[in-house]
């Protein structure tokens, strides 16, 4: 009997938020404005700016080490090396998004 009041707490916990999910849903459709889209635009967004801004810190980071241990640190250039190929995949990705149609803004 005591799994009972869980399972009702957590069902008045979980159809709030699904209704909401449904609300945002149907207010998207009746406004033709594309929520989920504009979601994945900014989730775009941030993926990428998040991966520009590490490849640049560690490039950074790779550069002083390697400067610092007298052009000695393969480790470093390892490092440079992985940041640039982070920066490339980025551009790949959003090269990638352009070719199937996933345009964000003008």
């Amino acid at each position: 009997m005591s799994s009972t009041p869980r399972s009702a707490s957590a069902i008045r916990r979980i159809v709030p938020g699904a209704a909401l999910v449904l609300l945002a849903l149907a207010l998207d459709a009746a406004a033709g404005f594309n929520l989920t889209v504009a979601a994945g635009c900014i989730a775009f967004f941030l993926v990428q700016l998040l991966a520009m801004t590490a490849g640049s810190v560690l490039a950074l980071v790779g550069l002083v080490v390697w400067v610092f241990s007298r052009f000695k640190s393969r480790q470093a250039l390892y490092l440079v090396g992985a940041a640039l190929a982070l920066g490339v995949a980025s551009l790949l990705l959003n090269h990638f998004a352009y070719a199937i149609g996933f345009v964000c803004g003008d």
